[in-house]
């Protein structure tokens, strides 16, 4: 839930003991492994996603060494609709690392802005993939991104059966 709501732009709204509350960003609520912003006896009490952030173009991307095993990258992009692109990287991080890109930037462009941001210090080094795929995994997974929502929206599918919805969903 943590890359979804970075993704989206969520702030969490944390009650204190005593009655004091603050809204953080979701992409900066956690600071490394097992480590959060939480003070002592705060709590999250709800998440708070912009209603701009559900209405944008967005895209997902994940990848595993095993199917079933924890990711070894996951990013999720969301055009701004201004020109630019936010990517969210987590899974080969160790906190949530966010960066904006061009609409329509290169496979050059986005593979230098994505190494920029994830410094060694930043990678997981673990069973689940070492710090050299993780890193790479994530600049193919972005250009992916930028691809996809750099092309103009597939239209949609009008249903093919009567209890099927837009997008092949049965109702």
């Amino acid at each position: 839930m943590t890359s979804l709501l970075a993704g989206l732009d969520a702030d969490a709204l944390l009650w204190a003991p005593g009655g004091g509350k603050r809204r953080v960003p979701v992409a900066q609520l956690v600071l490394g492994d097992g480590r959060t912003v939480l003070g002592r006896g705060e709590l999250i009490r709800s998440f708070l996603i912009p209603r701009a952030s559900l209405e944008s173009r967005a895209a997902f991307r994940r990848l595993s060494l095993s199917n079933l095993g924890r990711s070894g990258a996951l990013l999720i992009g969301r055009d701004l609709g201004d020109g630019r692109l936010r990517l969210t990287i987590t899974a080969a991080t160790v906190r949530p690392v966010q960066l904006e890109v061009p609409l329509g930037a290169g496979d050059a462009e986005v593979a230098r802005r994505v190494e920029a941001a994830l410094p060694a210090r930043l990678v997981h080094d673990d069973i689940h993939g070492l710090p050299e795929w993780r890193r790479d995994m994530s600049v193919l997974l972005a250009q992916e991104i930028v691809a996809e929502l750099s092309a103009p929206p597939a239209p949609v599918r009008e249903a093919a059966h009567p209890l099927e919805g837009a997008g092949g969903h049965l109702r």
